[in-house]
């Protein structure tokens, strides 16, 4: 069949169920005979263990979607698909890590990692990429072209957009170099530190740092902190400026003993407050700002939610 349909554009594998096709060899056959696909999608296909080097022999390619295969690598040949704009890979459970030269795909635009857990860093010089509109996810690496400040030329992100394994950040002017303040076009802001890295920090003062400058654009909509280490929050954290503001969630930062002033944050609606282990008492300051002391706390809240709280008292 596939042989026949050579100049083929689009292949989908939609409502996939199981038949005697010898699924082992199914990509390899696909990619064979197929070169002058546009889209390529074996989303939820269940026998796609890993995909043949031939894949770099689509030249034509623009879109891949390889969501909910059991991919653990991807090869490197794929560095050289120079017009693929899309490329998916939500929920590949067993996906490790990302080609080194993914730096090549120059006119790549969307970029979805999202669920895909055990990624353990980003390809090096992901900067390059400075056509992307979306990337999900951005998991800082260790190594310097693996940094955080790999995110610096990416202005033009829009959507979402999660920061995992903030605790390899060095120091704050790391954390400025990335211009997460430029990026005007997000909407979502996940910034999150490994739940496995220990609490205790030498320096506090240079956490709180590290976030202060990983401050977000003032048209953000939603805010997740996660695992923050520092003992307080910088002063853009529930600061009134960011008016379009309505979800704002703070997970595990159990070092933290006080709370951010959050209630003059006019647009907020959901408040969710989990695990902040060390607060013993919740002060005045998270209702009131001294700069705004006549306004009404919280005007829109909807849904407040505490939990996990151990140590709270008053």
């Amino acid at each position: 069949m596939f042989g026949k349909a050579k100049y083929l554009r689009t292949f989908l594998t939609v409502n996939f169920k199981p038949t005697p096709f010898n699924h082992e060899k199914a990509s390899h056959i696909i990619l064979s005979n197929l070169k002058y696909l546009r889209v390529l999608s074996f989303h939820n296909y269940p026998y796609l263990y890993e995909l043949p080097d031939l894949i770099g022999e689509l030249v034509h390619l623009r879109y891949l979607d390889l969501s909910g295969t059991y991919i653990k690598t991807l090869p490197d040949s794929l560095c050289s698909m120079y017009n693929l704009q899309t490329l998916k890979m939500i929920c590949c459970e067993r996906l490790t890590k990302l080609p080194n030269d993914m730096h090549n795909l120059v006119n790549l635009r969307h970029l979805d990692i999202s669920g895909t857990r055990k990624l353990q860093e980003m390809p090096r010089q992901m900067r390059k990429l400075n056509r992307l509109q979306h990337l999900s996810c951005f998991v800082v690496g260790k190594h310097e072209e693996k940094g955080i400040k790999e995110l610096g030329t990416l202005s033009d992100l829009h959507g979402s957009l999660s920061i995992k394994k903030l605790e390899n950040i060095n120091n704050s002017f790391e954390a400025l170099d990335a211009r997460i303040m430029d990026k005007k076009y997000l909407e979502e802001l996940e910034l999150e530190w490994s739940e496995d890295v220990a609490d205790d920090v030498e320096n506090s003062q240079s956490e709180m740092d590290i976030l202060g400058k990983l401050q977000p654009a003032k048209y953000l909509k939603r805010l997740d902190i996660r695992g923050y280490r520092g003992t307080r929050f910088p002063e853009w954290v529930g600061h009134p400026s960011y008016h379009n503001l309505t979800k704002l969630f703070l997970y595990g930062c159990h070092n933290c003993f006080m709370l951010p002033s959050l209630g003059q944050i006019r647009s907020l609606k959901n408040l969710t407050i989990c695990g902040i282990s060390m607060l013993r008492t919740v002060e005045p300051e998270l209702f009131k700002n001294d700069d705004y002391p006549s306004d009404t706390p919280f005007p829109s809240l909807e849904h407040l939610k505490f939990n996990d709280m151990s140590f709270w008292e008053v």
